[in-house]
């Protein structure tokens, strides 16, 4: 089950040409994670914002990340430990 969270973290992504986004790793409590694997990528609207979604894999747990467009922040949205 995943655990719910919201909290902000500092992510190293890749865009591509094609608009693909592409995170690599990230940050949180002082540990990188590297991502392994995009299990699942859809984007929402809320307003004029767009919050890309992404649920990743490090081989080890499932994280859902999150990026609001427009203020151009990453966050955490959900874990899930193996």
């Amino acid at each position: 089950m995943f655990q719910q969270l919201h909290q902000p973290i500092k992510v190293f992504v890749e865009f591509e040409p094609k608009g693909l986004i592409k995170p690599r790793y990230f940050y949180l409590n002082g540990y990188c994670y590297h991502i392994n694997k995009i299990e699942l990528f859809y984007k929402k609207r809320e307003g004029e914002n767009v919050i890309y979604y992404l649920e990743v894999t490090d081989n080890a747990n499932y994280f859902k990340l999150a990026f609001d467009s427009l203020n151009l922040k990453w966050y955490l949205e959900a874990l899930q430990n193996e």
